[in-house]
């Protein structure tokens, strides 16, 4: 007879046999009061490049409008940094944000931030944990160049029904999960921004106002994430993940005798089906099937105004002109951007004895690219009247992805580990195809109880192209394919860490130094205020370009009964060089940041309090700036001389970010908190 126990629950017996070697527990809790335990893991987890924590480290980060961010605790890493400033943009290792591979239980999201990267798309109640690899990647993950993220939505409670309400002063949140039947759980979030409540009925009076210059900022989101997950049986296990977002911009200027309407959407839909089955002991195996969709309509109306004073009779002298605006032209422009994919994957691993695991796997995916579906209008009544329209709608352009890869992880002795493998990537667009082996290596060598040395070769390939066009207020994305003139990009990685260094009891030390080549990159030139910029962007492009990136990186955590601190620093260097552009020469890329650090203090003084501080400097971004101005004359117009590309920096970047809050527990397991936190204390 076997008897399980656990804190919290009834114990269970069990009849041991021989043959029973596999037993799936369900125990019944035991009322207990209420503890609570917020605590973290030292960010490094023995593999080189991987972090895995959990939320309660995304919450301890001082949040920028009270929202905890995932990608914002992503940026305080070693091998990870921001792009502008409170932006939930991703550049690792001299990556672009284009070249991270976000999995939110398994549906591969090119969108990863609200608000136009204010805010990431991912809800921290609904998540339990967070995968993050920069180097060392596993065979499995595919398409990307720079890291993956790969993020696991908490399934619902097993027992009982209970939920969630959070106000905060950007967003609010609510959370429902419980049991549906003995097998199954449901779990459903929805987030909201209410940023937009502020401008009730302010949009009618910018639109009336005659006398002076007034505008309107309005930006709003919204999410929803759900899932359902079914056991039917032992080892069995049966999820479904959905998730659904839209985000929207309103930009209204009346200038009196202009009246500029500009409108930008985002929504994007995914879901995905997967099925994890244990049959044996040392089997598993696991299936997904997938598909995402993500749209961008982008929609601007402009009115010119002859304005014209009507004076009242010299008899009404007390009172105001009237003004009366003439129509004199009109213009509209609507663009819309489209990007969806539906696909699948598969994963077998089996354990050949204590030391061994065989993996291997596949996926495929079809992918369908709308870089460009664009209108433009223009009617002038004055002095005469005149009409035109252009219309540029590029076709579909579609193409399949697939991989193959198997591989071998394994301990050669008890100081010796290894893991190889072999990825085999695949690509058609049309009557193009390409096709890629990737090799993927990791050596490590334990030469005692203080740490451990691992070697680490990656060999990553990236299809779909990100062109992004910055603006103002909105940074546009459109995913194109790889084709006959557009090639693939590519990338090599070398890594070599010492981790896992015990400095002293709670005392842990990370060392990691890279280089990375990139080759195949793509740039989009554009003039501002293009509309049509993805127009026959296969011939404008700039390709292919090459980058490398090298650096070393420093990690360490010290956890103490009353305190935890964590300290990060990163020196960098990160280049890039395209046909035709600063003569052919490198120049640095425009987030190369030499130095980077930042120090991260979480104190619980209380039981029911807790103090966290994060203080971060960095060098500041690279940009291009004028030297000298010509002057026109009566031939030819005034133009700038510039230096190298990017040869400027922006000064030293640094900010304090301070927070506290307060937890207070009720009867009948139900609790409530307040959390006050301040961005960049000492601006």
């Amino acid at each position: 007879m076997l008897r399980v126990t656990h804190a919290g629950y009834l114990p269970q017996y069990l009849p041991l046999t021989a043959a029973a070697t596999h037993f799936h527990l369900a125990l019944q809790p035991r009322p207990l009061d209420t503890v609570v335990i917020d605590g973290t893991h030292p960010a490094t987890q023995g593999m080189i490049g991987r972090v895995t924590f959990s939320m309660a480290q995304v919450r301890n980060q001082p949040a920028l409008g009270g929202e905890a961010d995932l990608v914002k605790a992503l940026q305080t890493l070693p091998a990870a940094s921001g792009g502008a400033e409170g932006s939930s943009d991703l550049h690792v290792r001299g990556g672009s944000r284009g070249q991270n591979l976000y999995l939110l239980d398994g549906i591969p999201l090119n969108h990863s931030s609200h608000l136009f990267s204010l805010f990431s798309v991912f809800n921290p109640d609904a998540i339990s944990q967070i995968d993050f690899y920069a180097s060392g990647f596993p065979l499995r993950y595919g398409g990307r160049l720079s890291s993956v993220v790969d993020i696991q939505v908490r399934a619902g409670h097993q027992h009982r029904w209970r939920g969630k309400v959070d106000l905060g002063v950007v967003t609010s949140k609510a959370l429902i999960e419980g049991p549906v039947g003995k097998k199954a759980s449901l779990l459903v979030a929805v987030r909201s921004s209410y940023l937009e409540l502020f401008n009730l009925g302010r949009e009618a009076q910018v639109r009336a106002e005659r006398w002076e210059s007034r505008s309107l900022l309005n930006l709003g989101f919204a999410d929803l994430n759900a899932k359902y997950v079914y056991a039917p049986k032992p080892g069995q296990r049966l999820s479904l993940s959905y998730y659904g977002g839209h985000d929207r911009l309103h930009d209204l200027r009346n200038g009196v005798s202009n009246l500029l309407d500009n409108w930008q959407r985002l929504r994007t839909q995914g879901g995905s089906l997967r099925y994890q089955w244990t049959p044996k002991a040392r089997w598993y195996m696991e299936g997904t099937l997938y598909g995402v969709d993500t749209r961008t309509r982008s929609e601007q109306a402009t009115y010119s105004f002859d304005r014209r004073l009507i004076q009242p009779p010299d008899s009404l002298f007390f009172l105001q002109p009237e003004v009366q605006l003439d129509t004199v032209s009109a213009g509209t422009r609507q663009g819309q951007y489209r990007q969806a994919s539906l696909g699948g994957r598969f994963h077998l691993q089996t354990q050949l004895g204590r030391r061994h695991t065989l993996e291997a796997g596949g996926e495929w995916a079809r992918h369908g690219f709308w870089p460009g579906d664009i209108q433009q209008r223009e009617v002038v009544w004055q002095p005469r009247y005149r009409e035109s329209f252009v219309a540029q709608s590029q076709a579909l352009a579609q193409a399949w992805e697939g991989a193959l890869y198997a591989g071998y992880q394994g301990q050669a002795s008890a100081r010796w580990s290894v893991s190889a493998g072999l990825r085999l990537a695949a690509w058609q667009h049309e009557r193009t195809r390409y096709l890629h082996p990737l090799p993927r290596l990791q050596l490590g060598w334990r030469p005692g109880n203080w740490g451990m040395l691992q070697l680490a070769y990656d060999h990553t390939v990236q299809y779909p192209h990100a062109l992004v066009r910055p603006e103002q207020f909105v940074s546009h994305t459109a995913w194109v394919p790889s084709t006959d003139r557009l090639r693939p990009q590519q990338a090599q990685q070398v890594s070599l860490g010492l981790g896992d260094i015990r400095l002293g009891e709670g005392i842990r030390l990370a060392s990691t130094a890279f280089y990375k080549r990139l080759r195949g990159l793509s740039m989009l030139p554009y003039l501002p205020g293009e509309v049509m910029w993805v127009n026959d962007w296969e011939h404008r492009l700039r390709a292919p370009g090459q980058g490398r990136a090298y650096g070393f990186e420093w990690h360490l955590h010290v956890r103490r009964p009353r305190w935890e601190l964590s300290a990060n620093y990163t020196l960098s260097w990160s280049e890039r060089q395209f046909p035709g552009l600063n003569r052919d020469l490198w120049f640095p890329d425009d987030f190369d940041r030499r130095h980077q650090a930042n120090v991260g203090l979480v104190f619980p003084f209380h039981p029911n309090w807790k103090f966290t501080a994060f203080w971060a400097v960095a060098s500041g971004h690279r940009i291009q700036l004028p030297r000298d101005r010509v002057p026109g004359n009566p031939f030819t117009g005034s133009y700038y001389l510039f230096d190298r590309y990017n040869a400027h920096r922006l000064p030293l970047y640094h900010r304090l970010d301070l927070a506290i809050e307060q937890r207070i527990d009720l009867p009948q397991q139900r609790a409530w908190g307040w959390r006050a936190s301040v961005y960049n204390a000492y601006y």
